[in-house]
């Protein structure tokens, strides 16, 4: 069977930080998000809920440092839900051009008070 109909790994699945940035949100500020929708417990680990309903899956590290990826669509439904709308990625892009050039500055300008 040929390649057609199959989705990439990356296309489905998201770390943190990526899932994040289609909402305009850090990592930490998108592992709060997912706090509140239940899908990770206050340790920081995957609730029961997220793994069996498959928000996320298992992925852990070469040297065996668990690690988790989520579900863009269904973590998306559910944010939708909340209120959040995903950006488009003309949106995405250009946020990060902008910390960019943010970070640029802020390295200028420590540089200029030596």
């Amino acid at each position: 069977m040929g390649k057609k109909g199959h989705q990439k790994f990356i296309d489905v699945w998201a770390n943190q930080t990526n899932l994040g940035k289609q909402f305009g949100l850090s990592s930490v500020a998108m592992g709060k998000k997912l706090k509140e929708l239940k899908l990770r417990g206050e340790d920081g680990n995957p609730t029961a809920q997220a793994l069996c309903q498959g928000y996320c899956t298992p992925t852990p590290l070469k040297d065996g440092t668990p690690f988790f990826m989520w579900n863009r669509q269904q973590v998306e439904e559910l944010m939708r839900a909340q209120g959040y709308q995903r950006l488009d990625p003309i949106g995405v892009k250009l946020r990060k051009g902008k910390r960019e050039r943010k970070a640029g500055r802020k390295g200028s300008d420590t540089a200029a008070h030596l």
